[in-house]
């Protein structure tokens, strides 16, 4: 891949629905589901779904920043979780950069 891409990671919600927003995104070059923080090593999704090892669903997104900024990025995942929060009535928000971690936790 080129270096001359940026990442970004998000996590919160389910990775599968995260990514099939992110794909259709103009700039976004890769979007790499997986998981992020827990417990066991090599974590799979039947154990992460039963909530056996503390990891959170997470994407990471590889992007032109030529073409789309990573506050666009965010406000995509921040409005795909909104809507996702109407649903679940609680969620956790896991944002990575470079430089800083952030961790939101909504609940009713």
């Amino acid at each position: 891949m080129n270096n001359n891409f940026d990442t970004a990671y998000f996590a919160g919600g389910c990775f599968w629905c995260t990514e099939a927003i992110f794909k259709k995104i103009k700039g976004v070059i890769n979007v790499l589901p997986g998981y992020t923080g827990g417990t066991v090593n090599n974590p799979n999704y039947a154990i992460v779904s039963k909530g056996y090892t503390d990891h959170v669903e997470a994407v990471k997104i590889t992007y032109d920043s030529k073409v789309i900024k990573y506050d666009h990025l965010l406000n995509i995942f921040f409005q795909h979780m909104i809507q996702q929060q109407l649903i679940d009535k609680e969620m956790m928000l896991v944002l990575i950069t470079d430089q800083q971690f952030f961790l939101l936790i909504l609940s009713n």
